[in-house]
């Protein structure tokens, strides 16, 4: 089978991966310091003069708006992974090329599509939600394709020919080729990719290191390219960069759903679902602030985690501005399909389990309880408080006769009962210090109320608990 390699550059990433909020009106500028020029413009800083490889002052003298941002291929690496989660679903042979492009193995795909024009289609469909500029490229090997869509050909085709004269119109000075070797290309008058193709392996090779050769096999399809493919990571985790520092937690919402929103989808294309995340926020000149909120139902949808989230911001406050955020979801676990009567009306849009996740949020994790039975013979001690929802960890047995309410401290009886039951005697509690030996029984007094009534070894009688 003839190989067929697609790649796509980015030249804009961190610019386009920028949350500006309201602010896309406004020139912005990626500079790289290490450079000492302007590398990523906007198409405001376009229309104002601002260029490509401009220095920074020259820049700034052009628009007094100028916002510029700090060249991190960090981020760049980041959003190539989070592009390359997009494709996988669409496309299997992915590999990463940082801190910009992505190269993908296309002909081993092309019979599943029905051709290259339906696969193209494809991808482009797969990746117009994020709003990347990029240019791309065919080749009949990684180094071609790569070449290719860094000089913005722009072309998808399976034809060799049409792919060998773009690549012989290729100047010199696009190839990655060493500085060296194409001066010393440019002395001996070869310009373009074509004229040094013209020229024999051999000969090349006795003027010039193994390297041109090696690249030169490389770009033809001669020579095998190693090539690392990418698999999509097992949790979901994303980093967003804010143009401008938030200081308040109610305008953190819009970015926090923009990856919430990214996050349901990285789940649902996995039919799974996570009862935890964990954000992370950026905080300027301090250390990162982290907040967790669990979910009690796990879940996946991006709309029921914006509702925890808002009221988990609202008890959250901050100490310094925030310049990016991050996050990342706990654990994974397959969805589970849910179960119900069909013949069950719906009595509430919110199950238990959500109910109890939106409590927990607004007031914390620790301040929601449900009553549960306890292993405990003391009736002070049978019933306690657990988790929410907890079932009951042991095989109580609910035949005894027991009061709905339990007085807070048990009062002396001082009128006089009819016993209509007893005696059951309740001798424990010797091991944890908190030791009873009492007599318990049923009677009644003059009003017609039905008691709960102990009497102790020493003979003194005391009313514990009233029966509905």
């Amino acid at each position: 089978m003839r190989t067929l390699w697609l790649y796509l550059h980015f030249p804009a990433l961190q610019l386009d991966s920028i949350y500006s909020g309201d602010t896309s009106s406004q020139p912005i500028a990626i500079y790289h310091p290490a450079q000492s020029q302007i590398v990523q413009i906007n198409k405001q800083a376009s229309t104002v003069g601002i260029q490509l490889g401009m220095g920074l002052a020259t820049a700034s003298s052009l628009s007094s708006e100028l916002m510029v941002v700090p060249y991190h291929a960090e981020t760049e690496e980041k959003q190539l992974y989070y592009l390359a989660n997009i494709l996988y679903k669409v496309t299997s042979d992915i590999c990463i090329y940082p801190p910009n492009g992505l190269l993908l193995r296309i002909h081993n795909m092309l019979e599943l599509y029905g051709g290259l024009a339906p696969y193209w289609q494809t991808i482009r469909q797969a990746i117009q939600p994020a709003l990347y500029q990029y240019s791309y490229a065919t080749g009949v090997s990684p180094l071609s394709a790569r070449l290719l869509a860094r000089n913005q050909w722009n072309c998808v085709t399976d034809q060799t020919t049409q792919i060998k004269q773009a690549l012989n119109n290729c100047h010199i000075d696009s190839t990655e080729l060493e500085p060296k070797i194409k001066q010393k290309l440019g002395r001996v008058g070869i310009k373009t990719l074509g004229a040094l193709l013209s020229v024999s392996l051999k000969d090349l090779a006795k003027r010039f290191d193994i390297e041109l050769v090696t690249y030169l096999g490389r770009v033809n399809g001669e020579l095998l390219h190693h090539s690392e493919f990418f698999r999509p990571p097992e949790h979901f985790s994303q980093y967003l960069e804010l143009l401008y520092e938030i200081e308040s937690t109610d305008k953190l919402m819009p970015p926090i759903n923009r990856i919430l929103a990214d996050m349901s989808q990285f789940l649902k294309a996995r039919d799974s679902v996570t009862d935890n995340i964990e954000i992370i926020l950026h905080q300027r000149d301090s250390l990162p602030l982290t907040i967790r909120i669990a979910s009690a139902q796990a879940e996946y949808k991006a709309h029921v985690w914006t509702s925890l989230v808002q009221l988990k911001l609202e008890n959250t406050e901050l100490t310094a501005p925030i310049s990016g955020l991050t996050i990342n979801t706990g654990k994974i676990v397959s969805a589970q399909p849910d179960k119900t009567d069909m013949f069950e009306g719906t009595q509430s849009s919110l199950s238990p389990l959500q109910l109890i996740g939106l409590l927990q949020a607004k007031l914390g994790e620790q301040a929601l309880v449900s009553p549960c039975i306890a292993d405990d013979a003391r009736p002070e001690y049978a019933s306690q408080y657990g988790a929410p929802l907890a079932e009951a960890s042991v095989n109580a047995t609910f035949n005894r006769q027991r009061p709905l309410m339990l007085l807070p401290q048990a009062r002396p009886l001082t009128e006089k009962v009819e016993v209509v039951y007893g005696p059951e005697r309740i001798h424990s509690g010797w091991w944890d210090g908190n030791p009873i030996c009492r007599d318990y029984f049923i009677g009644r007094n003059h009003k017609g109320q039905w008691l709960w009534l102990y009497r102790t070894t020493q003979q003194h009688w005391f009313v514990h608990g009233l029966f509905s």
